[in-house]
């Protein structure tokens, strides 16, 4: 019995035509996402062709450049879509007796925080090892087994000097 491979028909494969080449960038530019316009651009094809175009971009360093373009157009529309729904809103109908008596301006906080991620001085800084905390019930319970000299001295170092009287007076009753 032959292999498989030999009753297979043999591939054939459409050329790389600048047509081909501007439908792909079309369809990259309206949609961000690679294999979607890889299908476009290569309708009679039986996969997504999708490693054609990804091998392309590798030979042909303008054709690259042109990818990372359509990329950035497709980035940019999505940005442009999230502030529009964030900071001006969607009208949305108001039904009442199944039918439209009106309509609401809805926003979206939460497209309006991750676009406000996009601008470094509004990013919350990334927790520094000095941040970091403990569970707050191991923290207390950690707290409540130092001893209580030990505990005033931290207490005398994060400047809470107010509080030191009191504890003292409390835990050592006539010593001063």
């Amino acid at each position: 019995m032959p292999p498989l491979d030999s009753l297979r028909p043999p591939r054939v494969t459409q050329p790389m035509s600048e047509d081909r080449k501007a439908a792909f960038l079309k369809a990259l530019s309206e949609t961000g996402v690679f294999s979607h316009s890889a299908r476009v651009a290569s309708p009679r094809a039986r996969g997504s062709c999708e490693q054609t175009f990804r091998d392309l971009c590798l030979k042909d360093e303008d054709f690259a450049r042109r990818v990372e373009e359509a990329r950035d157009q497709a980035r940019s529309a999505i940005v442009i879509e999230v502030r529009r729904r964030a900071l001006e809103g969607v009208e949305e109908p108001v039904v009442s007796g199944g039918r439209i008596v009106t309509t609401i301006r809805r926003y979206s906080d939460r497209l309006l925080e991750i676009l406000a991620r996009t601008i470094p001085d509004l990013r919350p800084d990334p927790p520094t090892p000095a941040k970091q905390t403990m569970p707050l019930d191991q923290a207390k319970a950690e707290w409540w087994c130092l001893p209580m000299e030990t505990r005033i001295e931290v207490l005398r170092e994060n400047h809470l000097e107010r509080l030191i009287p009191r504890a003292h007076e409390e835990h050592f009753p006539g010593e001063e």
